[in-house]
Parts: C-alpha cells; structure tokens; sequence
C-alpha cells in the first residue's frame, strides 16, 4: 500500500514520538504553556502499523482502530491518544487533565464540551474514546501569532519569503511543510534554538562639522528624515549635541549610545540588544580614541559590532610627516583592543591617513567612496557583511555621510 504523502512533514518531538508539522506546533506550544511533558500513549503511527491493530480489532483481539488509509489521523501524524487508563478504571495523566480542563476528561466526548485543548487546536474527535485527540487548524486560535513570532525571529516579513529561503513550494499559507521547516530552524523544544536568517538592516555614518549654532536638535533630525538607519557611527558630536540628537531621535528609552570624546555609537534599542562595549583613547589631551558596541538584533538574534572611530587631528603631532604614521598605529592599536575575532564588524569614522593598508591587512573591506576633500572619512567592513545599496549624502553641517542598506548573509 501506498505510503501517505503526509508523512514527509513529520516532526519529531522532545521525548520521542512523532507529529505533522503543523500540529507538532501545536503540540509544542502547549507544552509552552504548562502541559506536562509524558501521558501520550501513541503520537503518529505508521500505515503498517495502522493495518496490523485494525486486523487485531477484527479478530476481537484489539481495540476499536480506524481502517487503514493514508488519510487516518494518526497515520497523517494529526492525532495523539493520552494515557486515561483505557477502558478501565480512568488514570489519566497528567496531560490528559491539563488538555481536559473546562470538561469532564474522565468520560467520554460530550455534546458541547469545552476543554482547554480546543484554544489550541485539539478535540476529542472520536466519540468511544476518551482518550483520543484530533487536530485542526481551523480551529488552532495560538497558531497565528507563534508563526508571526517565528518568522520575525527569522527575520522574515512573510511565509512566502520564508518559503523561497527554504526551496519550499511558495503559496504564502503555512502548511504541515512550511511548519515542518520553521520547527527545524527555530527548534522543536518549544525554546528557540537559532537558526537565524540573513539579517537586512540600515547603518548610517556622519562626520558632523562643529557648529555652536547648531545644538544637535537640527542633526537628529536630519539623520532621522535622510539616513533613517537603525545603528548608526557618528563623529564630530560632543556630549551636548549627542544628546540633542539623541532627544530628536526620539529619546533616551529609544535610542542608546556608547560615546569616548566626540565620537558614539548610537542604535535603535527596540531593533537593537546591546551586550557590551569598550574603548580605548588615542590621546589624553584630545577627543580622539575609538568605541565598540557590542549589539544583537531583537527580531533574530544575529548580532555583530559596531566601530566607531576618531583619528588623531594633524596638529596632534609632533610634525606633519609623523601624522600618517602616528595614526596607521592609533588604528592598529584600535583593532587589537577592539576586534573580536569571527564577529561581523562595521568599522567608520575618521580612520586617518594611511588606513587602507591596516585595515585591509586584517581582511577588512572599504564600503565608502573617497571623500576628496575628507578621506579619512570612511566605513569598512569585516567579511561576513554584504553591501545591498551604498549612498552618500551632504549637508553643510556635514563633513561626509553615507547611507548603507547591509546584509548579514545566513551562516
């Protein structure tokens, strides 16, 4: 006999047992919920299976069992028979009341019963067994937020998206196959075990030009109306106009810095978990060092570091020609008390003179165009960060700005 085409989208659970996509799902966020783990007594069963306790039924030695068919729903991986004692004595376990609670678990299915199992999908679908749980979507009122959680975790606005990544037949409806593949990327413990997907975001960079005139309210929302990037690295910002920008932004609960001088790093806190920072200082007389935040990004946990850096000014040294020098070992000293090893890093700023040669050293890549009159002004990026689009933009409060839409390709 043919196999049942519904068999290719099983889910294996915790413990053992096997169920469809959709209702392993299901299954998953009752357990989520404060279902006892055990009690199942049969999950999903084989066709072969299926027609062997249907013989033992017809020979009086087994218990009533549907006819084999592809379509049975234990055979589709749709149903689950709890632990109740069987015919005797009823001895349910655990699960079974929790499913159970709002009826009376310890007979069997009554007109018009209404048990905690059906929020979730779940009915008792055969009238002589108390035990015996079906499942259907249509009446599954937790399934569309959980997809919604887990796509968002993925970093994907819709199923049919996700569907492509995957090589799935794309319909845009979450099926037992689309189920089946968000459980194997976000994990079939009911605790998300990431899987993420490639993460798309916006990073902006400005030099800003000094300007007392200019309290930093203007520059936040010139940010916020031309960039409108999550994360961005920003030099030229005393704590004054950081501030100001920061307030225009939307404030200090929306937007977080990690400052060192007049340099910061500024991101989103709803797109954006920060994890840690350090810094170090060029020089004790001036706002010249660089910052790292550490970042991680809420909608799929992909995380990466963000650099934000303020080379020594020309006149800080001792001659003109040393300046170059001076600052290639400012920077070099920059990557090696703030690169972490295997981290996606964005490195911008007022890199210096001679930037190119450390920085490609170490496997970085120039994402910026040349700023003719300003080119220490640039972002770079580590391997493992894909450039979509690259744009720069002037104001006259600014001394180079660009605007970069960055992918962090799927591991």
């Amino acid at each position: 006999m043919a196999k049942a085409k519904e068999t290719r989208f099983l889910v294996t659970l915790p413990g053992g047992g096997k169920l469809r996509g959709d209702a392993a799902a299901s299954y998953l966020r009752m357990r989520a919920d404060g279902m006892p783990a055990g009690g199942v007594d049969v999950f999903y069963r084989s066709l072969a299976k299926q027609t062997e306790l249907y013989h033992l039924f017809l020979e009086g030695k087994g218990n009533l069992a549907a006819k084999p068919s592809p379509n049975a729903p234990h055979v589709r991986g749709m149903a689950m028979d709890l632990h109740t004692g069987g015919k005797g004595p009823y001895s349910p376990s655990e699960a079974h009341v929790w499913l159970s609670k709002g009826g009376h678990g310890e007979l069997k299915p009554q007109p018009g019963e209404q048990l905690r199992s059906h929020t979730y999908g779940w009915w008792r679908t055969v009238p002589s067994e108390r035990w015996h749980f079906g499942y259907s979507a249509e009446g599954d009122t937790k399934r569309a937020a959980d997809l919604k959680a887990r796509l968002q975790l993925l970093g994907f606005d819709t199923v049919a998206d996700f569907q492509r990544d995957q090589g799935l037949k794309v319909d845009g409806k979450d099926g037992p196959a689309t189920w089946q593949a968000l459980l194997a990327v976000t994990g079939a413990s009911g605790a998300v075990t990431m899987k993420p997907a490639a993460l798309k975001f916006r990073f902006g960079h400005s030099g800003f030009t000094p300007d007392d005139a200019d309290p930093g309210a203007a520059r936040g929302t010139w940010l916020a109306t031309k960039l409108g990037c999550s994360v961005y690295a920003l030099t030229g910002v005393p704590e004054s106009v950081r501030d100001a920008i920061r307030d225009a932004l939307g404030g200090q609960t929306e937007w977080r810095v990690y400052p060192i001088g007049n340099t910061t790093v500024l991101w989103n806190a709803a797109k954006w978990l920060h994890t840690g920072r350090a810094d170090v200082s060029f020089a004790d007389a001036e706002p010249a060092g660089a910052v790292r935040a550490q970042l991680t990004s809420r909608s799929n946990g992909r995380s990466l570091d963000v650099i934000a850096v303020q080379a020594r000014a020309v006149t800080g040294f001792a001659a003109p020609a040393d300046a170059e020098v001076g600052q290639q070992g400012d920077l070099t000293m920059a990557l090696k008390a703030l690169r972490r090893a295997k981290v996606p890093t964005i490195l911008a700023g007022d890199v210096g003179g001679g930037a190119a040669s450390v920085l490609t050293a170490v496997g970085f890549n120039r994402a910026s165009n040349e700023v003719p009159d300003d080119p220490g002004r640039q972002v770079w990026l580590s391997p493992g960060i894909a450039v979509r689009t690259a744009t720069p933009f002037a104001d006259p409060t600014v001394l180079a700005a660009w605007r970069m839409q960055l992918t962090l390709p799927r591991p």
